[in-house]
């Protein structure tokens, strides 16, 4: 009991056999009892026991029974505050034989039998030494010590050690189904090897060893490399693989296809280690790219599942930014699940793909199809509840038969995918920046990147960028009202500024000027690592200096001008910018940027040439020409070489030459 509550096991519910737990409020009897625990397996139970105990500041049920048939004594530790099972262990004991367990206040679990004495660390402690019956020294460690190889926290561990030859230590996930009946789900297991002495001494060569080649030469020399993939309790729940992935050459020997013979898909060899990193963060930090690739090739080949996507979750932006090969690994199952749950409707007569988000558990998604499709779910609900209605005979014909009808009679089989891309962590950065950076083209032909941007364009960027290419384009028509009234009047000398164009054009700005100063001081100085920033930057500034100097100072000056003239060009690369989206424009977009981006040193040795060649024409003769008169001399003979670098050749300059 606790806090009013009372804990009842049970082992027949409505004549079916099963393992029943759940709390009775003792304050309120009469309401219906919450279950813990709703397992139908057919099995007899015996030897219970029921304990509290806490443990890092939390109350927790410690429950343990022996099982008929299996033969197994089990010990559950539920945490009161999730309502989950936190540990199972599960050990040999026969139906037949006598057992009895004891919760001790060290939190230590007795286990008495025919036997002997079984001594259990249930609780979070620090491994310790104690002495067993033959004056052995023996290491405890608790059942905390494997928390780290849960994937969320909603998942429990399970301690199957019936044979000691065949221990296994499995993560598993708990869940109810529609009808409130518990069942567990195998995430990944991971066998526990007992050492030989051989084995110890290669351990404790590994360590001796000075330098990397001494390792690789050791790895070499053994007969077979199942010694590497081996997990011991000695080292952590851990292999050798981690311990050594610093060197690539070793990876190498171990890792290729010519020792797929001893790869297992049944138990992993790369998952999270105590600090949440594995071999491939140990590769990473070293820059060992080879080793990456390795790895990453070996867990798309044999670990092939979405529960290893967290080997990726704090490093995907590292992996992009060091040119590690990640298209086979977007492509496989890792990031892309599929799944088929009762919970989900399996057919529907529409056939439009959609995307959704999803911030959750992966593993709490059987119960979300309501919350994420909620429209079609709320439809689907509306039209079960029309079928429902208390109509007769002919008309509830009729209405189904209606129903079928606009449904064409056809029903298609729903596909359910979940992409984890959005799942990384960005805190090395954006993944789509690093994605857009990157040099392995095939990521953008992969669904996960695919799916990730046209989501993220469809669910935040669409609005804001098509809005914003709006008021460009009223900016625009506003800028060329205004050339076409001030500069292009018949009477030139009575033109004015005309001030209702230039609020409209300022008006134009205050958008831009408003989400780029938000952008900026949402980001910081990381603002200035996009170059299409500074255009905007420029853009902005350059547009509201434009309007003030047309404002105040006559249109025709030389510096009005330019400056004019250089809006318009802003207002060009601007438009440039909100072309690139559209695919139709896409491709010449990118096509000019690069063009140009390649042409610069070109383009600044072109610029130098025409310089000087307008100097030597300043040399030879004064340029008169009429067509020059606006811009002067200078600027005249500039223009001149110019159009003689394009083949418009012109010697006017040269007729007028006089004795100067």
């Amino acid at each position: 009991m606790s806090k009013n509550v009372f804990y009842v096991l049970a082992n027949k519910k409505e004549s079916q056999l099963g393992y029943f737990l759940f709390m009775v409020d003792s304050d309120h009897p009469q309401k219906d009892c919450e279950y813990l625990i709703h397992w139908k397996n057919k099995l007899d139970i015996a030897n219970c026991d029921l304990q509290m105990m806490e443990d890092q500041g939390e109350s927790k049920l410690v429950v343990s029974y022996k099982a008929i048939g299996i033969n197994t004594y089990n010990v559950f530790v539920f945490s009161l505050k999730s309502r989950l099972i936190e540990f199972w262990h599960e050990s040999n004991q026969l139906w037949e034989s006598p057992v009895k367990g004891f919760l001790l206040n060290t939190n230590d679990f007795m286990i008495l039998s025919k036997d002997g004495i079984n001594i259990i660390a249930i609780g979070h402690k620090e491994p310790r030494i104690i002495k067993d019956s033959e004056g052995w020294k023996r290491k405890i460690l608790s059942l905390g010590n494997a928390q780290f190889l849960r994937v969320e926290p909603t998942n429990h561990i399970l301690f199957s050690c019936q044979f000691y030859e065949n221990r296994q230590v499995c993560v598993q996930e708990q869940y109810n189904d529609l009808d409130g009946n518990t069942h567990f789900d195998d995430i990944y297991r991971v066998k526990i090897n007992e050492p030989t002495v051989r084995e110890l001494l290669l351990i404790q060569s590994i360590y001796a060893c000075g330098t990397q080649s001494d390792i690789e030469k050791l790895v070499s020399e053994q007969p077979t490399p199942k010694i590497f993939f081996k997990v011991f309790l000695e080292l952590s729940l851990k292999s050798l693989i981690p311990f050594i992935a610093f060197d690539s050459r070793s990876m190498k020997k171990l890792l290729g296809p010519h020792n797929n013979e001893f790869f297992s898909e049944e138990f992993p060899v790369f998952y999270k280690n105590v600090d949440g990193t594995s071999a491939i963060d140990t590769c990473l930090d070293r820059n060992q790219i080879r080793s990456v690739n390795l790895m990453i090739e070996y867990i798309i080949g044999f670990q092939n599942s979405y529960v290893y996507a967290n080997l990726f979750k704090n490093n995907f932006v590292d992996l992009i930014n060091k040119g590690v090969t990640l298209a086979p690994l977007l492509k496989s199952r890792i990031f892309n699940h599929t799944f088929d749950f009762d919970e989900w409707p399996s057919t529907n007569s529409n056939t439009t793909s959609m995307l959704k988000a999803y911030n959750g558990s992966i593993f709490d998604i059987r119960h979300m199809y309501p919350v994420i499709f909620r429209k079609v779910w709320k439809d689907d609900m509306k039209r079960e509840q029309k079928e429902m209605e208390g109509l007769g005979g002919k008309k509830r014909f009729e209405l189904k038969s209606m129903l079928a009808k606009d449904n064409s009679g056809k029903q298609f089989k729903m596909r359910y995918q979940i992409n984890l891309l959005p799942s990384m962590s960005e805190d090395e950065g954006q993944i789509i920046q690093a994605i857009a950076n990157s040099e392995e083209l095939e990521l953008f032909k992969t669904d996960a990147v695919k799916d990730l941007v046209n989501y993220k364009w469809g669910a935040f960027a669409s609005s804001v960028h098509w809005f914003g290419w709006l008021i460009h384009m009223l900016y625009i028509i506003s800028l060329q009202m205004y050339i076409t009234k001030i500069y292009l009047a018949d009477d030139i000398e009575s033109v004015t500024s005309t001030p209702v164009w230039l609020y409209v054009i300022g008006f134009c700005l205050l958008y831009p000027a408003f989400y780029d100063g938000k952008q900026m001081y949402k980001q910081g100085w990381a603002y200035l690592d996009d170059p299409w920033n500074y255009l905007d930057v420029v853009h902005i500034s350059q547009g509201y200096l434009n309007l003030v100097s047309q404002f105040f100072f006559s249109p025709f000056g030389l510096l009005n001008k330019i400056m004019m003239i250089c809006v318009v060009f802003t207002c060009l690369m601007k438009q440039f910018f909100f072309m690139r989206v559209v695919m139709s424009f896409s491709y010449i977009v990118t096509m000019i940027v690069n063009v140009v981006s390649d042409l610069r040193v070109f383009l600044l040795f072109y610029a130098v040439l025409m310089v000087s060649f307008s100097m030597v024409f300043n040399v030879i003769a004064h340029n008169d020409s009429p067509e020059y008169r606006m811009v002067g001399s200078v600027f005249g003979n500039l223009l001149t070489t110019m159009r003689l670098s394009l083949g418009d050749f012109d010697f006017t300059l040269l007729e007028g030459l006089s004795g100067r």
